[in-house]
């Protein structure tokens, strides 16, 4: 009840925007809706009335008679409706909103003039009410109500509902409950969805993109609410979730993720301070692109245990590996030879012409020389003799070294030999291990993500298409999908996937950990990769190849945590023979496959519309899907839904300075509100100036070379007025604004082109 009251103080605040309403009568022939001479001067005056207003709704009520059949009548109704608005169009008369509320056919009354009774009903009532705001709020108000569509659904009942501007709301039956947790089933359920994906929708309906002191970038906000038809506030049961779905053109920027807001509906003037949930968004493309499942093709009956390797020998103790000794060089010994007269004269023959007597005299100087040189050599050569023997020594403990290295070195390649023809022998069990690693290291982890996500797109599709099904009263497609079965395998599976998902992580940070992982990866590409291990798979030669002291040490790794694997495998094998997963894949396959024959019946069903043409309702595959995404999340609270993201605001504040301008002198920073917004993404900011009519410093989380815009509002004697400036941060921190009417037609116009 409370919250009836609030709604009713809220409606009738609003009220005071409006004027006195404006109401005319147009009556037509019997039968015709072309406009008489007489209705073009009934509206033209009714125009008159309005032409003192820039701002109003225009509702029209349709009547006929009784006579001829109810479609047609109903269809007469329509065309005479349309002949009204075309008079508009030709006066250039655009009201804010133009609707058709009702269309009323005649039930004759007894005792009353039968011919006054039809003449009287074959007309349409026009009702325009006038809109002239007296301050910002007004307008929040009026644009917010305009933007909210109301729909009524049963409270037991699986809903899809569709907004306007492409938002998708499945609620779950059972999905409300009351603020005291009381249940709702068998009642009628009110939900009001309002929409903001534009700069536009954005703006008029006040809302800024701040989390706290954080800056936020949108990809699009949605208000939801529920209330019983006595107007019971609702709220959502903790057990279940609405999925909510929003529309982009593109494929959302990384880390959007879910946010809730609060404000009170009677205080429309207040900013939200967003709360984040840590919830991302999924990412999905339906219409002509539906998920791609593959369950089956996990193919996961038994995960094979790691066999043990009997007797894997020992790595060589020395660690230079295929480098043989070399011996050393033995030191040549310095001999100085005595000379002697003998040995002079026959080095020095006599010569012809030479007599006896010199040739003596020669021979014996030449002899004495040489003694001379000989004593000086024995002095001079005292140390190189003591270098030889030192060097001599050292040869002789070479060579002992020597020796001990070609029998070390013999050892460690006949032990090296041994690991090879090891290695090769058990070839086939060590790629067996390589593959079992596999379903337990990263790749399989990858494939049980994929699948889990997979399950999720699936429940979203079928969701998606239920909706689809009931848009088009294709109730007999709709129960078909509906069946508890199909939601309880869909469950099931995801249940399932996220225990093996829990598994994967912790295998593999122990593999991570431990560095088995790479060393894993590299030996299997060595052992798939070579034809003749014997020969070179353990040879390094340009840079290519592995040694096989890093194949060894992969092997030896894996060996040691065979054990700890094998317990791993022996978890996922139980959970596979009780669970049934490969079964539950298949099942969810054939799901998918009557899901996607459902969907193409229902794009057969849009073509047969009109609603999209026979050469775009291709199912699409792939590549070839067109660039339009639905991006899905669940929610468990009502309110304000955003689509955000944090933006990293480090070392980007900047101030504006609004000077005291004429714009806004003399008026109350209530009913004045600026709006700065980033040209790069959607974030949105909002400021007032100061109640002293001074200069007003608001710093602002953006760069100073980032492209903005500023955008303010004002109300002055019920108009609505906005000034709109764009540059770069630095280039707009000391404007002087100045005001100018808008309608808000133009008002709108003008938000579209930021």
């Amino acid at each position: 009840m409370k919250n009836l009251i609030s709604l009713l103080l809220l409606l009738s605040a609003g009220l005071t925007a409006f004027a006195q309403n404006i109401k005319t009568s147009v009556y037509f022939n019997s039968g015709e809706y072309e406009l008489s001479e007489e209705s073009v001067k009934e509206l033209s005056s009714f125009l008159n009335d309005l032409s003192k207003f820039t701002d109003f709704d225009l509702d029209l009520y349709a009547y006929t008679d009784d006579i001829g059949k109810k479609n047609y009548n109903k269809k007469l109704a329509k065309s005479r409706v349309q002949s009204i608005k075309d008079f508009l169009d030709t006066k250039k008369i655009t009201p804010n909103n133009i609707d058709l509320k009702s269309i009323n056919h005649l039930v004759l009354q007894d005792n009353k003039d039968v011919a006054k009774q039809r003449a009287n009903y074959r007309r349409v009532d026009l009702v325009a009410i006038p809109f002239q705001p007296k301050s910002l709020d007004d307008l929040y108000t009026y644009m917010s109500n305009k933007n909210t569509e109301q729909f009524t659904i049963r409270a037991d009942r699986d809903t899809t509902l569709r907004g306007k501007k492409g938002t998708i709301v499945f609620i779950p039956a059972g999905t409300f409950q009351t603020v005291e947790g009381l249940s709702v089933e068998g009642k009628n359920i009110r939900i009001s969805l309002q929409e903001a994906y534009s700069h536009e929708d954005i703006l008029l309906s006040n809302l800024t993109t701040m989390s706290g002191d954080q800056l936020l970038e949108t990809g699009g906000m949605v208000h939801i609410d529920a209330v019983t038809a006595q107007g019971e506030q609702l709220s959502i049961n903790p057990k279940k979730e609405i999925s909510l779905t929003m529309p982009s053109k593109e494929e959302l920027p990384e880390g959007m993720q879910l946010f809730y807001g609060d404000r009170s509906p009677h205080d429309i003037a207040q900013d939200i301070d967003w709360e984040v949930t840590n919830q991302p968004f999924r990412n999905t493309n339906f219409d002509q692109a539906p998920p791609e499942f593959g369950f089956s093709s996990i193919n996961m009956t038994y995960i094979n245990n790691l066999k043990q390797l009997d007797q894997l020998p020992s790595w060589p103790k020395y660690e230079k590996i295929g480098i043989k000794p070399i011996p050393p060089k033995q030191p040549t010994s310095i001999h100085i030879e005595k000379p002697t007269l003998a040995a002079i004269i026959a080095e020095h023959p006599k010569k012809k012409i030479e007599s006896t007597t010199r040739y003596e005299q020669r021979t014996q100087q030449l002899f004495e020389d040489a003694q001379k040189k000989y004593k000086r050599s024995l002095v001079s050569n005292k140390n190189a003799q003591q270098r030889y023997q030192l060097q001599l020594a050292s040869y002789h403990k070479a060579m002992r070294t020597y020796q001990e290295a070609v029998a070390s070195n013999q050892q460690y390649q006949q032990e090296l030999q041994a690991l090879k023809e090891y290695i090769c022998t058990n070839q086939s069990l060590i790629l067996d291990w390589s593959q079992t690693f596999d379903c337990l290291g990263p790749s399989f982890m990858a494939k049980i993500a994929n699948a889990f996500k997979a399950s999720q797109g699936l429940q979203d599709y079928r969701n998606y298409l239920i909706g689809e099904c009931q848009r088009f009263e294709m109730n007999d497609l709709a129960a078909t999908i509906q069946e508890s079965k199909f939601n309880t395998d869909i469950k099931f599976f995801e249940h399932m996937a996220r225990k093996f998902m829990r598994c994967a992580r912790n295998n593999q940070a122990m593999s991570k950990n431990r560095g088995v992982d790479n060393r894993m990866k590299n030996l299997k590409v060595t052992l798939t990769n070579t034809h003749c291990l014997s020969r070179s798979i353990f040879r390094k030669e340009n840079n290519r190849g592995h040694s096989i002291e890093e194949i060894y040490n992969s092997i030896s790794n894996l060996s040691l945590q065979s054990n700890t694997f094998n317990r791993l495998i022996d978890n996922y094998n139980e959970v596979l023979k009780t669970s049934g997963f490969h079964e539950n894949a298949v099942k969810l396959d054939t799901l998918g496959k009557l899901l996607r024959g459902i969907h193409e019946k229902i794009m057969d069903e849009k073509v047969a519309r009109g609603l999209i043409s026979k050469e775009n309702a291709k199912i699409l595959d792939g590549a070839e899907a067109e660039n339009y995404y639905l991006n899905t999340i669940g929610i468990n609270r009502l309110g304000w839904i955003n689509c955000d993201r944090l933006i990293n605001r480090q070392g980007y504040d900047n101030v504006i300075s609004i000077q005291n301008s004429s714009s806004i002198r003399n008026t109350s920073s209530s009913d004045v509100r600026f709006f700065l917004v980033s040209n790069n993404n959607r974030s949105v900011t909002s400021f007032s100036p100061a109640d002293d009519n001074q200069g007003k410093l608001v710093s602002f989380p953006f760069p100073a070379n980032s492209e903005v815009t500023v955008i303010g509002f004002r109300i002055d004697g019920h108009k609505a007025q906005a000034c709109k400036y764009e540059g770069k941060m630095k280039d707009l921190t000391n404007l002087t604004v100045e005001f100018k009417d808008y309608n808000l037609k133009e008002l709108q116009t003008l938000l579209s082109h930021i």
